[in-house]
Parts: structure tokens; C-alpha cells; sequence
């Protein structure tokens, strides 16, 4: 059992990798967009929980993903994820992930975006999609929260 690994060189990166070309001109240049974001990553269990109770939590989201998150180049705070859904999300178990994570990022005042896998995408749209929460001159709508 050797360290030698073989690159991963799934499609993932070849269907998303058209709509992540679209994202950098669209939004201004104080973000980032990253890619294949771990949701432990953006969000965490709520504090005051039993130790049981946040661990449970935090395995319900730690194996999982979202395609994009958009997030404030300075701080690398997150301001929104994407979700790309192709065909494949037309099947009842990935409906039933898009719920979970939908109410997780709800729960958490982070917004995130179902969008449909297309060939093209139009530009205007996202551009004002994600207007709402990247405008030029102004990174984040979200509050500031100060350390003590």
C-alpha cells in the first residue's frame, strides 16, 4: 500500500468549468469564486447544542458539497454558494440532499442558489441573480460581526 495516486480527472470539472469562466467577469473583482466547497467549510452547527447533538450535526455536513461559493477575497468570508443541478438531481435522493442543504444554508442566513447545468447560460441573469449580493463597490450585504 503506496502513496502513488492517480489524479482525478472526473467530469465534474469539465461541467462546471464553463459556468465557473462565466462567473469571473460577471462579479467584481473584491471575490472569489471557489470551487467544490466542503459545507463544514461555510457553516457550522449552532452553538448550545449537546456534544452529541453539534457532532450529529456536523456529520450531516461534512461529506457534503456545493459546486461555487462566492467569497469576499480579503476575509474569504462566504457570501453565497451555487449549486449546479443537471439530470441527474431529477432523482428523489438527490432532491432529498438539495432539501437538506437548502435548509441548512436557510438556517444559517447564507443564500444559496439551485441553478440548472446548461451548455450556455445567460450572462444578464447572473449578473443580476448575484447582484443581489456581489455589487460593485460593495462586497457583502451580510453584517459585520466584531470579535470581542
Amino acid at each position: 500500500m503506496g502513496l502513488a495516486k492517480k489524479r482525478n480527472d472526473t467530469q465534474y470539472y469539465c461541467k462546471n468549468s464553463l459556468f465557473f469562466n462565466l462567473l469571473r467577469p460577471v462579479l467584481n473583482e473584491s471575490v472569489y469564486v471557489m470551487v467544490k466547497v466542503r459545507i463544514a467549510g461555510l457553516l457550522k452547527p449552532s452553538a448550545g447544542m449537546t456534544r452529541s447533538n453539534w457532532q450529529k450535526a456536523f456529520d450531516s455536513i461534512s461529506s457534503k458539497y456545493v459546486d461555487f461559493a462566492i467569497c469576499e477575497q480579503s476575509s474569504l468570508q462566504p457570501l453565497c454558494a451555487i449549486e449546479l443541478n443537471d439530470k441527474s438531481y431529477q432523482h428523489k435522493s438527490k432532491q432529498g440532499r438539495n432539501k437538506f442543504i437548502a435548509e441548512a444554508f436557510g438556517s444559517a442566513h447564507m443564500p444559496l442558489h439551485f441553478m440548472a447545468a446548461r451548455r450556455t447560460y445567460n450572462v444578464e441573469r447572473l449578473r443580476t441573480l448575484l447582484g443581489l449580493y456581489v455589487i460593485p463597490g460593495k462586497v457583502s450585504p451580510l453584517p459585520v460581526i466584531e470579535k470581542a
